[in-house]
């Protein structure tokens, strides 16, 4: 698609003592189709905001997809010994040192797939090395950092894993979390599955669950959260829970949320979000 950063025009909130102006036009480009945003301060906000005035103003920022599913780790009964990486993956410390050429195939790969599933809808791509993500898991990964993983791990701590035996390429973008007085979390920020073939794509997902297990473990990390997750590794995760302890809930999310501002033609609704942080594609 175009480009991933719009500009706004007047909006019905940019008053003194209100959310602040929109940016300034020789800041934005003009010729923009759609913008994301990635936010932390609530709904009142996406529900506030407008494009245009009047009976003429349209829908500015919807959010998208917002079930977050939290996974609470039973208590570690045993040291974990293998650390290693499920068949077919490999490591990155952050998405910008995935090689270009990977992220544009995994970017065509989604795509195509999408407009075969949506051959009625615009999409709206919004990858993994968009800025609001990037400043997000920098931001939430380097802020509070736990003293006994950097120990532990005594070098890099990878956060990014990709597998290029599936097609399209799997993508796992992980972020621990240790903010004050809350539970040290892994969040996942990016989630693609692809499979080998129709027989194997069980086998990917219960690769994906033990490589989010096991980082969380090595991260010493006793919560997992993500939205939008697929069917698939929730069934997994859901019977590892049954057999080993811990409790899995969903809910709305309420902070971090994706929202698209649609400025082409024709309806919102015919505009399908894809990417960003509550994508999860099999």
């Amino acid at each position: 698609m175009a480009q991933l950063v719009g500009t706004l025009a007047p909006t019905e909130w940019d008053e003194p003592g209100k959310l602040g102006l929109p940016p300034s036009p020789e800041h934005s480009p003009r010729d923009a189709t759609y913008s994301t945003l990635w936010s932390d301060v609530g709904r009142e906000f996406y529900r506030t905001i407008r494009i245009g005035r009047g009976e003429g103003s349209r829908e500015g920022w919807v959010v998208g997809a917002e079930q977050e599913t939290r996974y609470e780790l039973p208590p570690l009964q045993e040291e974990i010994v293998n650390t290693s990486l499920p068949p077919g993956w490999k490591s990155f410390p952050s998405v910008t040192d995935i090689p270009f050429d990977l992220l544009s195939t995994l970017s065509f790969h989604t795509l195509t797939a999408a407009q075969q599933q949506h051959p009625t809808k615009t999409l709206a791509y919004d990858p993994p090395t968009s800025p609001g993500i990037l400043e997000f898991s920098i931001s939430r990964s380097l802020r509070h950092i736990n003293e006994q993983v950097l120990e532990r791990n005594s070098g890099p701590i990878h956060h990014v894993y990709v597998n290029e035996t599936t097609v399209p390429p799997s993508l796992v973008v992980l972020i621990p979390t240790y903010e004050p007085d809350e539970p040290a979390t892994l969040k996942i920020s990016y989630l693609s599955i692809g499979q080998s073939n129709e027989h194997e794509t069980t086998q990917q997902y219960t690769d994906v669950f033990d490589l989010l297990y096991t980082r969380a473990r090595i991260y010493s990390c006793t919560r997992v959260e993500g939205w939008q997750l697929p069917q698939p590794l929730l069934n997994i995760w859901q019977k590892w829970t049954r057999e080993n302890g811990g409790s899995l809930v969903s809910h709305a999310r309420e902070e971090h949320l994706g929202a698209l501002a649609w400025y082409g033609q024709g309806p919102r609704e015919k505009v399908e979000m894809l990417g960003g942080q509550f994508y999860a594609w099999a």
